[in-house]
């Protein structure tokens, strides 16, 4: 072989080897990013799970207390119905129970 021969294949060999590395570079940064575009994509769907999970506990608060609301209004008009019970309706309750409990005893 002649010596230019042997430095066509070194040379070829060099530039073969440069081609390898270049190849691993590229592929080591495709990988970086893949592997930073997959964090921001999770990133980006653990968050917008979280905002629709916040949307739906919100619509759903929501919704408890529409449908609460009636329900405690009722409550409030039957408490303020029994605090606002007239004295004389408090005076032939306690009598009409005094009768019965006397009545009951005093027949005995």
């Amino acid at each position: 072989m002649s010596i230019e021969a042997l430095k066509e294949i070194k040379k070829s060999e060099a530039e073969a080897e440069s081609m390898i590395q270049s190849a691993k570079d590229k592929s080591k940064e495709i990988v970086s990013t893949a592997h930073t575009e997959a964090e921001e994509q999770y990133v980006s769907i653990i968050n917008n799970f979280k905002a629709e999970s916040k949307k739906m506990m919100d619509e759903a608060v929501n919704e408890g207390n529409q449908e609460a609301k009636p329900i405690l209004e009722k409550g409030e008009v039957e408490a303020r119905n029994i605090l606002e019970v007239s004295e004389d309706k408090i005076n032939s309750a306690v009598k009409l129970v005094v009768e019965r409990i006397v009545n009951i005893h005093g027949n005995s």
